[in-house]
């Protein structure tokens, strides 16, 4: 659409600063194609439909939907067989209305301001997003990377997805490390902007990278590359919008505050062998907040356009050293390689971010693993590149033969 059709809302949205109250609300404005839709060049978000068993997607108009008597965050205000194409503020749909509004706003502004000033890729677009999503559960969000379903009777290519919230979650997933009794409570993911950040920058890396992300079992490395990506982008965009706020779960994992639900990016992880780092988000909590430590000593503008950049230098299926020479690639490619002294320092020996012996993210097949590759103080000099064992191993092997064959040329030459 030309910019005369284009639309400004006024609208309200979560803030989600360093607080838990879910009627922190501040209000800003939206541009949308039209007075009738959320879309975008880049965005289309609708809520999902459930009538008497027929799926449908349907369109959210823009609005303010937070004024509303009927506005509420029961999670019984989120049933998948609301119907009413008018979701204005005083039909059974706008809690789905609000979702939606909140996500299209997040998303717009996280692309203006994380992606849009340092990546001229093209990419597909645009993206689907469904809010009040219930196909297979709840109390969750996810970006779909393969075909994920139908509308008007074009195949989806690829989608972005927010569960309904069930305001208790019994499933094993509500039950992560560090969580007992009670289980975790969950509040409406499509209202945290943390969440919503997140899990489009999973998008923006499967656009870049070509990771091969959460399509295979066992998880690998890449899937915690992918999510460690998501943590770091969430968090330098809540910091660039509001000030300071790096924990994902502030507002959607209320009581009990487990340690293994709520992650930190503020804080350096490193890396260990302990059943945490089983699950692929804890595991790429030590990537994000590696690269959080590297934006504390050269700021925002340097390690946000390296973190986009050094997607374009993994494989499908990159591994712990693989990765972080991807970063110090970006960074000869952006700033002539002044700063891959301090990423090898950070994520080698800070972070200690070299490799895993044990699953799912095991990662022995490196030549530093194996022949010891280490420069002073356990920071990783010029070969460490990865290479799988017998490359390495052939590599020495060649080594030692050239020193050799060079050696008896030499007394043949001076004879």
């Amino acid at each position: 659409a030309g910019d005369a059709s284009r639309a400004n809302v006024n609208v309200k949205v979560y803030r989600h600063y360093a607080t838990n109250d879910l009627n922190d609300l501040f209000g800003d404005s939206i541009t949308t194609n039209s007075d009738d839709t959320l879309t975008s060049s880049q965005l289309h978000v609708y809520r999902a439909e459930n009538n008497s068993g027929v799926a449908s997607l349907q369109e959210i108009k823009p609005a303010d939907y937070s004024t509303s008597t009927d506005y509420k965050t029961e999670p019984s205000d989120f049933n998948s067989s609301c119907q009413s194409n008018d979701v204005s503020e005083t039909t059974p749909c706008a809690n789905q209305a609000f979702d939606g509004v909140n996500v299209f706003y997040h998303l717009s502004r996280y692309r203006a301001l994380v992606v849009d000033p340092y990546v001229t890729a093209t990419f597909p677009e645009p993206l689907v997003v469904v809010v009040n999503y219930y196909r297979g559960g709840h109390d969750n969000a996810a970006y779909f990377p393969e075909p994920c379903g139908i509308v008007g009777g074009n195949v989806i290519p690829r989608c972005l997805t927010f569960w309904p919230p069930t305001g208790a979650c019994n499933s094993p997933s509500c039950t992560p490390f560090g969580c007992s009794n009670p289980p975790l409570v969950l509040n409406n993911l499509a209202r945290e902007a943390f969440i919503i950040a997140h899990e489009y920058q999973h998008f923006v890396t499967d656009q870049l990278s070509g990771i091969e992300f959460a399509g295979h079992s066992p998880r690998t490395v890449g899937d915690a590359i992918h999510e460690g990506y998501s943590d770091y982008g969430a968090a330098t965009y809540l910091t660039k919008t509001l000030g300071a706020d790096t924990t994902l779960g502030l507002v959607s994992f209320s009581a009990p505050a487990c340690s293994g639900v709520r992650r930190d990016v503020g804080t350096l992880r490193v890396y260990e062998e302990i059943p945490e780092n089983s699950d692929e988000h804890m595991a790429g909590l030590t990537w994000a907040s590696a690269l959080w430590r590297l934006r504390k000593n050269l700021g925002a503008a340097i390690v946000d356009p390296l973190m986009l950049k050094s997607m374009s230098f993994l494989g499908s299926n990159p591994g712990f050293v693989s990765s972080v020479e991807s970063l110090v690639k970006a960074d000869v490619a952006l700033n002539a390689g002044a700063h891959k002294s301090l990423i090898r320092k950070i994520f080698y020996s800070e972070a200690k971010f070299t490799g895993s012996e044990t699953a799912p993210f095991k990662d022995p097949l490196t030549a530093e693993a194996n022949l010891g590759f280490k420069g002073c103080g356990g920071v990783f000099n010029r070969f460490s590149e990865e290479r799988s064992r017998v490359p390495a191993i052939a590599f020495l092997l060649w080594g030692i033969l050239s020193i050799i064959l060079g050696r008896f040329l030499s007394k043949r030459t001076s004879t």
